[in-house]
């Protein structure tokens, strides 16, 4: 198997993977917290049929929790599109059985198979983690639907025992 794809980045393909990223890894936690959050509150008002100070803060801080940090990503990663150089210039990718090879006007890099952290194949993109937070993406929406399941099928099949390769569920 061999993918030669060439592409530009466009600003979704980074608040895609922002927010998949986020919430694939951090995701269960939030909501187990926000839901406990929300039934405490809930349980207090209706034992007291009002809210007090502590009660308000417990508001504040799911509100917090649920709004305003997918938020914080979503302007993170319109910044990061906007000021950095390697987003903004053609990427070509390079997909075989002996590894990634990423190129731009930039520079070159090049990971076999063993060198990722791990993979994840999110439904808009795959994320090629060679730290836990650092990643290659590449977006869905570069590859065919042949090429796109030819990764999919060799990823799962042939290095799933060597290197974590996961599906996300949900994004």
């Amino acid at each position: 198997m061999k993918i030669d794809k060439t592409f530009e980045y466009e600003e979704k393909d980074l608040i895609d993977f922002g927010m998949s990223s986020f919430w694939h890894k951090r995701g269960k936690f939030l909501i187990i917290i926000s839901t406990i959050f929300a039934l405490v509150i809930l349980t207090l008002f209706i034992i007291q049929g009002k809210l007090e100070k502590l009660e308000l803060m417990l508001l504040l801080i799911y509100t917090c929790i649920v709004i305003l940090t997918p938020l914080l990503i979503y302007l993170q990663m319109k910044k990061s599109y906007k000021t950095s150089k390697v987003f903004q210039q053609e990427q070509n990718f390079i997909i075989s059985s002996e590894g990634v090879m990423g190129k731009s006007s930039i520079g070159e890099s090049s990971f076999s198979w063993d060198m990722f952290h791990e993979i994840i194949i999110y439904k808009k993109l795959i994320a090629f983690y060679i730290s836990a937070r650092q990643a290659y993406i590449l977006p869905k929406r570069c590859l065919d639907v042949n090429e796109y399941e030819d990764i999919k099928e060799f990823l799962l099949t042939s290095y799933n025992t060597k290197i974590k390769v996961k599906q996300s569920r949900f994004f």
